[in-house]
């Protein structure tokens, strides 16, 4: 039943406090009009009010409390992924470092055994044993340097696969890497090989003193000796002395290989060993990078043609055979392009996509051993 309130007795209560007025509106128990004069009736008492609309907001504690405690857990969960995910990446990246000491180890057994077999049967070596001992005697000097990084800061590793590939040893680098490394020193190549026909247009510009390879880098131009170590893959430190000696070391160590590698098993038709093949046009100046087993093996043919042909080529012409022999390329991006586009990541970007490289391929190692 609705109750009738008098309105001197809303104003007498109205005086009182606020809460009778306002229990009855809220309750619903008086009309439209006695709401309207209660209302007036209280402003008309209480003049220092506020006459502004109240609204009122309804928060539930129970519901925010519910909501804090997830937010704390997803930063605790966010932080602990990081860590596992970090853990992860630096078991596989070591992982990935220590099979490759272990397989330097693998390798030093193995050439014991090819060097066992040449002194028992008092044969020569083969161009692919000769390789494998020269690659193996490289890694063993650089696995003190290595083995010491990889304890110490392991993080610098991948940084050195893209600015210092030449002090990690060659069993702690991915093929993929290794593609990279020749794409960026296949540009440089290129670059190096028309400025040494612009310095020596031709083998006549230059009369050295004898036939000997000595007078005949001597008789080169200064600026073409830090050419030369780009094309031959070799070092370019210290003095003109220095580079004309790397110079001559090498090419007089290619004059031996070449006999090998004219009866070598990896020029033969049925044989494809990229990797075998890639060093040796590497070694001679040749590309070895966007291109085919089969172009390669014609380039090595090409050069192995000047360089045992009888009469012995002149050792001026030795030198600069790289600048001429074609180079043979296949119909893809141009290697500039490519080489340009890794240029214009940054330094963490650089070093994430070789972080990546190895913990996939570790992954991949680990799934198919499970399997």
């Amino acid at each position: 039943m609705l109750c009738r309130i008098s309105t001197k007795a809303l104003v007498s209560r109205a005086l009182k406090g606020p809460s009778v007025g306002g229990a009855l509106i809220q309750t619903g128990l008086l009309t439209v009009h006695e709401r309207l004069a209660t209302e007036t009736l209280d402003r008309a008492a209480r003049p220092w009010r506020s006459t502004a609309p109240v609204r009122t907001l309804h928060v539930s504690t129970v519901r925010w409390s519910k909501l804090e405690p997830k937010k704390e857990e997803s930063k605790n969960i966010s932080i602990k992924s990081r860590v596992k995910n970090l853990w992860s990446t630096v078991k596989y990246l070591f992982r990935f470092y220590l099979n490759g000491v272990k397989q330097i180890w693998r390798n030093r057994d193995l050439v014991k055994a090819v060097q066992q077999h040449v002194r028992e049967t008092k044969r020569d070596y083969t161009w692919e044993e000769t390789q494998m001992i020269r690659t193996h005697s490289s890694d063993m000097l650089k696995l003190p340097l290595f083995l010491l990084i990889l304890v110490t800061v392991e993080e610098l590793l991948p940084l050195m696969v893209i600015y210092t590939p030449f002090l990690l040893p060659s069993t702690c680098i991915l093929p993929s890497q290794i593609v990279k490394i020749r794409q960026r020193l296949e540009v440089n190549r290129e670059e190096a090989i028309k400025k040494i026909q612009v310095l020596v247009p031709t083998a006549q510009d230059v009369q050295p003193k004898s036939d000997s390879l000595q007078d005949a880098l001597a008789a080169l131009p200064t600026a073409s000796l830090r050419e030369l170590t780009i094309i031959y893959n070799l070092s370019r430190w210290g003095t003109d002395g220095f580079r004309r000696k790397r110079i001559m070391d090498h090419v007089r160590q290619l004059q031996e290989d070449d006999k090998r590698l004219k009866v070598a098993e990896v020029l033969q038709d049925g044989n494809v060993n990229m990797e075998l093949l890639a060093n040796a046009c590497t070694q001679r100046g040749l590309c070895a990078v966007s291109v085919t087993a089969a172009q390669m093996k014609q380039m090595l043919r090409v050069w192995l043609d000047h360089t045992l042909a009888t009469p012995a080529l002149p050792s001026l012409d030795l030198v600069l055979l790289p600048s001429c022999i074609p180079r043979l390329k296949s119909q893809e991006l141009p290697l500039d392009t490519i080489v340009e586009e890794q240029e214009k990541q940054s330094i963490q970007e650089k070093a994430s996509t070789v972080v990546n490289e190895v913990v996939e391929q570790e992954k991949r190692k680990e799934a198919s051993q499970h399997m």
